[in-house]
């Protein structure tokens, strides 16, 4: 049983594992001390992978399921509710915010097999 962290922002559920997010929160604390030693706010990448899903047709091209997908991976795992950013829930990825967030949106793009990999979960036999 994992522990994963679960927020959910304009139709888009995200999903992380207790690592991916303990990581961010180091990251982000990091950035926070350096503000306060008189510093520029360091740009640090987030850590990943974070997975997405939606039921939103626009996003599916984008988003790692729908909400019947995640549904399923969350059973027998332990959830915690905690704040953190969810990919796709602001448009970012079709542009709108200009190229270079679009760009950065995008490499939050996961797939269900990177799921099965990462939680260790494999197919049936006969599901596509």
């Amino acid at each position: 049983m994992a522990q994963l962290c679960v927020w959910s922002n304009n139709s888009v559920t995200a999903v992380v594992t207790e690592e991916v997010y303990q990581e961010n929160q180091r990251r982000q604390k990091l950035a926070e001390e350096a503000v306060a030693e008189r510093y520029l706010r360091p740009i640090l990448p987030p850590a990943r992978p974070v997975f997405t899903f939606s039921d939103a047709p626009s996003l599916q091209c984008w988003v790692t399921g729908t909400m019947a997908d995640l549904e399923a991976l969350l059973k027998g795992h332990l959830l915690k509710t905690r704040p953190f950013y969810v990919p796709f829930s602001n448009s970012y990825e079709t542009g709108i915010h200009g190229p270079e967030l679009q760009e950065e949106e995008w490499k939050f793009h996961t797939t269900l097999g990177e799921v099965m990999e990462t939680f260790g979960l494999v197919r049936a036999p006969g599901e596509e």
